[in-house]
């Protein structure tokens, strides 16, 4: 259980650097990140089991491209008073995002029965 809660936090750290690094280089790099981010999650979709309906796969698609093409989107919106710090709105979902990963992980192995 230790190693892989050691592994999920490695990873962590992993996509904190990089997704730091595409904001350091500009807004244009981090929306090429959530693209190529957009197509794997895609790729892996389609690669899974094939969906009982179609409503399904147009739901999935969907996620795997729309929703996440939004995310960048955070650093264009122009919002009162708030000019210039957009970038606060990007790492706080992220920031919340994987939080709530490692600590469903944790909470899980703790009370869960297996």
């Amino acid at each position: 259980m230790i190693d892989n809660l050691n592994t999920r936090i490695r990873s962590w750290w992993v996509m904190a650097a990089v997704l730091g690094a595409a904001l350091w280089a500009g807004t244009l790099a981090t929306f090429a990140l959530f693209a190529i981010v957009s197509l794997l999650a895609l790729r892996e979709y389609l690669a899974g089991p094939p969906t009982p309906s179609t409503r399904q796969w147009i739901a999935g698609v969907g996620l795997c491209v729309v929703c996440i093409s939004y995310i960048p989107a955070l650093l264009t919106l122009e919002i009162p008073g708030y000019q210039g710090r957009n970038i606060f709105l990007l790492l706080f979902l992220v920031l919340i995002a994987q939080g709530s990963d490692v600590l469903q992980y944790v909470w899980g192995k703790l009370c869960g029965k297996r």
